[in-house]
């Protein structure tokens, strides 16, 4: 929390109109036996598991609220990136932000980007890790227009359809309006 408060005066103090946080539950991301990445462990330096370094950098409900707050006593705009629909659904219901960042990891993660879509909160999309193809694909879920992108709706549903089947997630708990 120290380091989060530094780097909201730091960004403040530069003139940022926002900071942006990563929400995530670790146990929705990886499982507890997942090696980190090599350059995970290259700037570490550390043996531990992906689980057990993410585990470290989970921040609680109410750790975001604090630092919520004290964006707003510094006058710059708190964001967050969701990792997974439960961060997501903080974000939208408990912490009420605006604004909302999808993370270019997560493009073609169906549940969640249709989750992010149906939101009516302002996004930013982030495409750094996706193809064209995919960012194509995402902008049809976005835009909720099957015109645009006559082809990606099929395929998304289609993929979004076989990550139920398969048990990847409980189509009970998750609930979308398009």
């Amino acid at each position: 929390m120290d380091v989060a408060r530094l780097l909201i005066d730091e960004a403040a103090k530069g003139g940022a109109d926002a900071i942006k946080f990563q929400t995530f539950q670790t146990n929705a991301l990886v499982t507890k036996n997942a090696a980190k990445a090599e350059y995970q462990s290259r700037v570490t330096g550390s043996t531990e598991t992906q689980y057990e370094m993410l585990k470290k950098l989970e921040l609680t409900a109410e750790n975001y609220r604090d630092l919520m707050q004290y964006c707003r006593e510094k006058d710059i705009q708190f964001l967050s990136t969701a990792f997974d629909l439960h961060s997501l659904e903080f974000l939208l219901n408990e912490l009420k932000l605006e604004r909302l960042k999808v993370p270019s990891g997560e493009l073609t993660n169906g549940p969640l980007l249709l989750k992010f879509a149906s939101s009516g909160r302002k996004l930013i999309v982030s495409t750094g890790m996706a193809t064209l193809d995919e960012v194509e694909i995402a902008l049809g879920v976005h835009s909720g227009d099957h015109a645009i992108y006559p082809d990606c709706r099929p395929e998304f549903y289609s993929a979004l359809e076989q990550a139920f089947e398969i048990g990847n997630w409980d189509s009970e708990n998750v609930t979308f309006k398009l």
